[in-house]
């Protein structure tokens, strides 16, 4: 059984330093404020997480982090290209507010800005020449959108989000209109990021919202949607083609010389006084800089990806019905029970004992799909195929005798 003492763990001490909680909930629910497929993500992972962030309000001090901060430069050149515009100026605008966020990591800031600086205009030379490019005209920006949804059960739900872009890309009376995801990452898997964008949480979210976006407008199916175009940007520096450091200043070896090894000489031609030859400086940021330049160059390949992911109606469709929908309705029966728990007459601790569908995820539950990867199911549940699969002939193997 756990232990029982009255050491307040750091968890604790942490929550008790935190202002009274509210008296009502942070959040308005989803039919008011809206969900997020972040947010729900989230719900789905761990509920009591969940309710810490979206009841009590609570959230983890944010810094400086380079994996969403460089995103977040990426998007704006994006945006500002995808628009005809200057998107140099706004990248500076960006990073020195970043800086005066985070005094304390401006030194980061900089750096990540002066790559991005670099990689973008070799990302614009390397698709200038592709037909998504050539053909495409730009049918939504860095779109925040607000979408009324309507579940199976009459509930109106509000699906929240910012599309990076969707653009019509053909010729003709009718293009056909693809969203297009932006992401920067360190680690790109090649081998299964076609097969996971079939059921994502986010393409699958996004591409609902857009469906119910152009029902909204009176475009309906005259602007078809073709799919999902999933750029990927390489982050340099982590790990693999174009992790270089700048070089860092050398003292160089100790002088060799007789003279020098007696008494120092000032005259000496090998250390000219020194005591040491062979020293470097320190490499300047501009020759780092550089040299990173030169593997976008030669190597652009390897850091600017796209693919294509055709959506026709009945993905979108199979998404809702096996996801999106059930998923909204449990979040929905767990929203009214928290009303409950926080209004008049609640006891305001949802673990009160009538607790139906709220819970704490335990460690030690491993879900390789959270992680990114795939499952031997995989197949099966999208296509019913069972080629290497078999009949199981039991649930508890770890029971089993030998």
């Amino acid at each position: 059984m756990p232990s029982t003492t009255k050491n307040k763990s750091p968890l604790s001490k942490r929550v008790g330093s935190l202002k009274k909680k509210p008296t009502e909930p942070f959040w308005k629910g989803p039919e008011v404020d809206g969900i997020t497929q972040s947010m729900l993500g989230n719900f789905l992972s761990c509920r009591e997480r969940f309710r810490i962030r979206v009841v009590e309000g609570i959230g983890k001090a944010k810094g400086f982090v380079k994996a969403i901060e460089y995103g977040n430069m990426w998007h704006i050149c994006e945006e500002h290209l995808a628009l005809g515009q200057d998107w140099v100026n706004p990248l500076k605008v960006y990073a020195m507010k970043l800086s005066t966020r985070y005094r304390e990591s401006s030194v980061e800031v900089d750096k990540w800005f002066n790559i991005c600086l670099r990689q973008f205009p070799h990302y614009v030379a390397y698709w200038k020449k592709h037909l998504d490019v050539v053909h495409r005209k730009p049918f939504l920006s860095e779109e925040n959108f607000r979408i009324l949804y309507e579940l199976p059960s009459g509930r109106v739900v509000t699906l929240r989000g910012k599309i990076d872009s969707a653009d019509e890309v053909g010729k003709g009376k009718t293009p056909k209109i693809w969203l297009q995801e932006n992401k920067t990452k360190g680690d790109i898997r090649e081998d299964i990021i076609e097969t996971l964008l079939m059921f994502d949480i986010q393409t699958g979210f996004y591409m609902t919202a857009l469906e119910q976006y152009l029902i909204m407008e009176g475009k309906g199916r005259e602007r078809q949607l073709a799919g999902v175009r999933y750029n990927v940007i390489r982050r340099p520096l982590s790990g693999g083609k174009g992790s270089i450091r700048q070089r860092e200043a050398t003292a160089g070896s100790k002088c060799s010389l007789k003279s020098c090894k007696v008494t120092p000489f000032r005259g000496c031609p090998k250390c000219k006084g020194t005591g040491r030859f062979g020293g470097k400086p320190a490499e300047t940021a501009e020759s780092f800089y550089g040299r990173l330049e030169q593997y976008f160059r030669d190597e652009p390949e390897g850091f600017f990806m796209r693919w294509n992911v055709p959506f026709a109606p009945e993905d979108i469709e199979k998404y809702k019905i096996r996801f999106l929908n059930p998923a909204l309705e449990q979040l929905c029966d767990w929203w009214e029970f928290m009303l409950a728990v926080y209004g008049e007459g609640g006891t305001g601790n949802p673990f009160d004992g009538l607790c139906k569908n709220h819970w704490q995820h335990p460690y030690g539950v491993y879900n390789v799909m959270d992680q990114g990867g795939m499952t031997d199911m995989d197949e099966y549940v999208m296509t019913g195929n069972r080629v290497g699969l078999e009949r199981i002939k039991t649930l508890y193997p770890e029971l089993e005798e030998d």
